[in-house]
């Protein structure tokens, strides 16, 4: 008979994503598979294997308002009356948690019904739901090392972050740079980022003509400014493909030279499997700074370069793209040092750690 396993998952990419690249090897492993996720969550999802049961819960993410710390806390409830009924018709063996508001009700009956928990927690610093469950868990796994004053006093492992199969393809091809046009790609996660999409077009503009017929940028921006940034770059002679969202990305990264990115810890794996320098402008009001600390992870290998929210203007940004666009060697030799940080066997090593656990 088959083993059931669920999978709890956040509504941003950065959840998301690994949380899918793990139920398609428990599919491939014979295990009966369901991703618990919120409405935000569903959205990245499109592409999932149909025999994998996507159940989206109620639950919706926090505020410091009063009067949405109510409908919060309606709808939690809701959540939690939800999450008892999947445990009744589904009976798991046991319950993987990747972190989010839409864990929370799910690793709660988890624990309350005793069915074995693992964590994976794809940061250096443990997200507010897994902090919760840490200390319940059977263990907790990381994606990146865990920051050393981090206070981990529960069993835990470095497996990496699993990436889908269409990221972990680019992982073998030659990161020999194509001899054409200087490919950057902007990425601000999964909702764009409006003070990065600001900030690179004011850049853009002081390059010299015969730097910007040469340039070629992918650019991922809010909807709202789609139509703007795509109008900037033409006027400025730069071919760009803009999107709101890119379906290929494991493809737009490898065809780049260089990555201009928000530090997401997904993000941060997708880099160093495919091998692709960056620089990486943390979200400031991330919580923890977690990811100033996951971009301190690539930068004290000289993989990466970070420039603070606070410090990000055009002429910093200027200085460190022409910096790469010059420097091929440092190119080439970043793609290499990021590289050496992939975990390409993390989605085997997590499916592992669950079936020894189960077993």
């Amino acid at each position: 008979m088959s083993k059931t396993i669920l999978i709890s998952t956040g509504g941003s990419g950065g959840h998301v994503f690994p949380a899918e690249a793990l139920a398609q090897k428990m599919l491939e492993k014979g295990w009966n598979v369901e991703i618990i996720t919120d409405k935000r969550g569903k959205i990245y999802l499109n592409d999932l294997n149909p025999s994998i049961k996507l159940t989206t819960i109620s639950i919706r993410k926090s505020s410091k308002r009063i009067f949405e710390k109510i409908i919060f806390s309606y709808f939690l409830i809701i959540s939690i009356i939800e999450s008892f009924i999947i445990f009744i018709k589904k009976r798991p063996n046991i319950v993987v948690g990747f972190g989010g508001y839409p864990s929370f009700p799910i690793l709660l009956w988890a624990k309350f019904l005793k069915i074995k928990i693992i964590i994976h927690e794809q940061n250096v610093i443990l997200g507010k739901v897994n902090k919760i469950f840490s200390k319940k868990a059977s263990i907790v796994t990381f994606g990146l090392k865990p920051k050393e004053n981090h206070d981990i006093n529960f069993k835990n492992i470095l497996v990496g972050t699993p990436v889908r199969s269409k990221i972990l393809k680019f992982h073998k091809l030659n990161n020999k740079r194509n001899n054409d046009k200087f490919k950057i790609l902007v990425l601000g996660g999964s909702q764009g980022a409006k003070v990065l999409t600001e900030t690179l077009l004011l850049t853009l503009k002081n390059f010299p003509n015969d730097y910007m017929k040469n340039f070629f940028v992918y650019f991922q921006c809010r909807l709202e400014d789609r139509i703007k940034v795509n109008l900037s770059l033409k006027e400025l002679g730069i071919e760009n493909v803009t999107n709101v969202f890119f379906e290929n990305i494991g493809e737009v990264i490898f065809q780049s030279d260089l990555v201009i990115s928000r530090a997401g810890a997904t993000t941060i794996s997708e880099l160093t499997i495919i091998g692709r320098p960056s620089i990486l402008v943390p979200l400031s009001i991330a919580t923890n700074n977690h990811q100033f600390e996951n971009a301190l992870t690539l930068e004290s290998f000289g993989a990466s370069k970070i420039i603070k929210e606070k410090d990000l203007n055009s002429k910093q940004l200027f200085r460190e793209i022409e910096n790469f666009y010059l420097n091929p060697i440092l190119l080439k030799n970043m793609s290499k040092k990021v590289k050496q940080l992939s975990r390409p066997n993390a989605t085997h090593d997590l499916y592992e750690i669950i079936n020894k656990k189960v077993n």
